[in-house]
């Protein structure tokens, strides 16, 4: 018989060799929407939308509503309080805060976005237990005033709540320092949250700048000592075009011992770019380099002094600025605290513009080629300077197909397919290189069969190779799809002759002379004269009864 002691050891063994339950990803995760609102009817419903199957609960502070705000987020399945605002975005945030069951914090403002891709990422961050608060890239559009560069900022958007861990900031509100002061762990994550509110007119933009100014002016006379502050009422002192003010401002910030190497970075930027945009290029390398001294991981700070260097001609500095840009290009989270994503293209094309100057043309040509093979989508006037660069680079003809492999097979399937295939002709057939263009036109109108103008070249290709049929056959292709070029019926007649096929190529000029009446005349001595080589002295005279066929005799004579 077995023990009660036997059984409850063999009982115990058991639960210990079964799997610890794993977290579902399928239901909401433990975590509080928390967001503060006014008027925000039209963002509102995209926002809650994109987090919806995420968090357990989604609590809404309105801080005034007038318009439909408020029944949205009811509707929606939103907790909603109404709160008098008291000019502190700080304080409304706590609001929520106090409000939030769960035990993590999401916040988000109405006009921003976490698309559903990063979802199951946030879900499995928090159910590893290693971090108390997360660092996200918020990704902000901008136009106008703000340039066209995107604006991207690292915020821990994502926290524990934690006792103690409140906002703290009139506006431009921070969690950062609380979480600092109580020893949060921090990590980052590869999450894009999308914020639209910077892609605004001007007129929408310029009543943003002037209410935060008025916080901000606030603030700074509140907290003297919060550098913070004093940064951003500087750099918006700036954008609203007040610059002594914001140079003032951000060296005031500058001078605060509490100021980290992330803002200081910015700040010196700011006053480098100021500097640069009014010509001042030694002071603002000068301010450049400052700030990648304290941050050397950074987009934004290359850029700019590739700028001042291409200014000062001094592209072998410039070359190697742009180079660095391009190491940190793909990072979702530099060291900067505002970083940009600056243009592919601008960047490569300056790049190439640089190495040119330098005569690297094999260098040029190498950027070139990866930035061919990186981009999905190029405009036009890549594909030819591809072909100029190409024709700087020695002996390429003999490795022709490797480097216009790569040209082709982007231009093929581009919306302006027919300008480039313009481009590749023309580069070719001045440099002689009959059999290249037919290794490619060939392979042109089989994705292309309608392509009248690959026609055309492919026939005077083979015209040039000797290979008559065959041009006879791609000029005949393009009279099918367009029987209203002259040159076509020239060039069939052409063909005709030299195959010795007289008959034929007198009745191509035939038609020549009948469907084009500016060639008729032409034909007409062509047919004459054809009709003399076969012998056919009267048919000769009937093309041109006027013409004293006697006397040209005797002078032939």
């Amino acid at each position: 018989m077995v023990s009660h002691t036997t059984k409850k050891k063999k009982r115990k063994k058991k639960l210990s060799s079964e799997k610890k339950p794993q977290p579902s990803f399928t239901e909401p995760a433990p975590i509080s929407l928390c967001m503060i609102v006014k008027n925000e009817e039209k963002y509102l419903p995209g926002c809650l939308e994109s987090v919806k199957g995420l968090v357990k609960e989604m609590i809404v502070v309105d801080t005034g509503s007038s318009d439909k705000t408020i029944g949205i987020a009811r509707q929606m399945g939103a907790q909603v309080v109404t709160i008098e605002w008291q000019e502190d975005f700080a304080a409304a945030r706590n609001v929520a805060l106090k409000m939030a069951s769960q035990p993590w914090i999401l916040y988000l403002d109405a006009d921003e976005r976490l698309p559903a891709r990063y979802h199951d990422i946030i879900r499995k961050a928090i159910a590893a237990k290693q971090a108390d608060a997360f660092y996200v890239q918020v990704y902000s559009p901008v136009r106008g005033k703000l340039g066209t560069a995107p604006h991207v900022q690292a915020y821990p958007r994502l926290f524990r709540k934690l006792p103690g861990v409140q906002f703290v900031g009139r506006i431009h509100e921070q969690i950062t320092p609380a979480l600092q002061k109580i020893g949060a762990r921090f990590a980052e994550l590869p999450v894009r949250i999308e914020h639209l509110g910077y892609d605004v007119d001007d007129e929408v933009l310029q009543q943003k700048i002037l209410r935060n100014i008025h916080y901000l002016e606030k603030q700074v006379e509140a907290e003297p000592e919060n550098a913070y502050a004093r940064y951003q009422l500087g750099q918006t002192y700036i954008i609203a075009g007040r610059i002594a003010e914001g140079k003032k401002w951000l060296m005031e910030a500058l001078r605060s011992r509490a100021i980290t190497p992330k803002i200081a970075s910015v700040c010196w930027l700011i006053l480098g770019n100021v500097a640069y945009q009014e010509d001042d290029i030694a002071l603002a390398k000068k301010y450049v380099k400052k700030a990648l001294a304290l941050v050397p991981v950074q987009r934004l700070g290359w850029f700019l002094l590739s700028q001042c260097y291409a200014r000062e001609e001094n592209w072998s500095e410039a070359t190697h600025c742009l180079l660095q840009y391009l190491k940190y290009e793909n990072i979702p989270l530099t060291q900067l605290a505002v970083d940009k994503i600056l243009d592919r293209e601008l960047i490569f094309q300056k790049l190439i513009h640089s190495l040119v100057q330098q005569k690297r043309f094999s260098d040029a040509f190498d950027q070139l080629q990866k930035f061919f093979q990186q981009q999905k989508e190029l405009k036009t006037e890549w594909f030819g300077w591809y072909l100029q660069l190409l024709s700087y680079l020695p002996h390429w003809e003999e490795k022709w197909e490797l480097y216009l492999d790569a040209w082709f097979d982007k231009a093929i399937y581009h919306s302006e397919a027919e300008e480039l295939l313009g481009y590749l002709v023309q580069f070719l057939e001045e440099k002689e290189l009959w059999d290249v263009i037919r290794f490619y036109l060939q392979r042109w109108v089989q994705y292309k069969p309608l392509s009248e103008m690959a026609w055309q070249a492919l026939g005077n290709a083979y015209l040039n190779l000797g290979e008559l049929e065959k041009a006879q056959d791609a000029y005949e292709n393009a009279i099918k799809i367009n029987p209203h070029r002259a040159v076509y019926f020239e060039r069939m007649a052409l063909i005709a002759m030299k195959s010795g096929r007289f008959p034929e190529a007198i009745d191509w000029y035939q038609q020549l002379g009948e469907k084009f009446p500016e060639k008729r005349e032409m034909a007409l001595r062509r047919m004459a004269a054809l009709y003399l080589k076969m012998g056919e002295f009267q048919k000769a005279v009937e093309c041109f009864p006027e013409v004293d066929w006697k006397r040209w005799g005797k002078i032939k004579a």
